[in-house]
């Protein structure tokens, strides 16, 4: 039996899967902290292999028995090579060659693929019916995402193509984004937006709220959006600007569904019916007919995906 590993690498934690080659079957999981000692954080390559090595031996498999490792990252990256990443001391590397450095056994195959198009591989893959087009939101700190596009998943030529946070959703707002521009839907649904505008709303709107400012999290907004009139403007708002940048997306790649995913995602059912009623007033034509579904592995959707990716190189 021969072996493929799928890892998640982030900013604080890596995730990994070992997988059956034949199948895809998940056979273990682990995780390792990120190392954060060496300033260019090549010790990343180091810490998986060394991980790899000592989980293979506790499921007394063998590590020459491994034939391709696939990285899942947390920035842009093509042909493995990564310019900058946001959460990560990687500038201007490659991560496939340095894994690769650091592997006895050349014969294994070694690829990276960005973690959110990771995802909307794993989460396709998962569905009982893989569709041939679709667009996957990555809910968090950030928004990301990913595109499927007639069974290809979409990179882009700079491997920028799933990058809704910088999507211009209201070309109003003043406010400067990280990226130069101004509007986009970062500065309306990110973490730090959220709480920023829940702030605004009582500090200048003067807006009565129950919520805890002290501890103030989206979680506890998106909680009590029933009883509380600022968490329902705040979600309310959320929603409203995730569905303008689903319904220009729709008007581009007319997916067969959407998928929600990130750790915002939890909002669950409550978030996919007020992010589709916003939809439905901008999306237009046939596009409004387009389902919205929670993402169903989540956590386990970038290891999934890395190794869907990687099989398509085994053959």
């Amino acid at each position: 039996m021969y072996f493929i590993a799928g890892v998640d690498i982030g900013g604080t934690a890596i995730k990994v899967g070992i997988f059956k080659s034949s199948d895809l079957e998940l056979l273990s999981t682990f995780s390792i902290e990120t190392p954060k000692k060496d300033p260019q954080g090549l010790d990343i390559f180091e810490d998986i292999i060394k991980g790899l090595k000592t989980h293979f031996s506790e499921l007394n498999f063998e590590f020459k028995d491994l034939i391709g490792i696939s990285l899942a990252v947390p920035c842009p990256v093509v042909e493995g090579y990564v310019t900058l990443a946001a959460n990560l001391p990687w500038k201007n590397i490659n991560v496939v060659n340095e894994m690769k450095k650091r592997l006895s056994n050349e014969n294994i195959l070694v690829c990276a693929i960005n973690d959110a198009n990771a995802a909307v591989m794993g989460e396709n893959f998962l569905l009982d019916t893989p569709a041939k087009n679709l667009v996957f939101f990555t809910l968090g700190t950030s928004i990301g995402g990913g595109i499927i596009v007639n069974s290809q998943l979409l990179e882009g030529v700079h491997g920028y193509s799933g990058e809704f946070a910088h999507m211009i959703v209201d070309y109003r707002d003043k406010k400067v984004c990280g990226c130069g521009q101004k509007g986009c839907l970062e500065h309306k649904c990110s973490t730090a937006a959220v709480l920023e505008y829940a702030k605004e709303l009582v500090e200048i709107k003067k807006m009565p709220s129950i919520l805890d400012f002290k501890n103030l999290t989206v979680r506890g907004i998106f909680d009590n959006v029933s009883i509380d009139k600022v968490s329902k403007k705040v979600f309310d708002r959320y929603c409203k600007y995730l569905a303008i940048c689903a319904a220009n997306i729709a008007l581009i790649i007319d997916p067969e569904i959407f998928i929600i995913g990130g750790g915002i995602s939890h909002a669950g059912d409550p978030l996919i019916k007020n992010i589709k009623k916003y939809y439905n007033k901008y999306a237009r034509f046939n596009s409004k007919s387009i389902p919205f579904v929670l993402a169903k592995r989540r956590n386990q959707a970038g290891i999934f995906g890395t190794v869907c990716y990687l099989k398509q190189f085994l053959g």
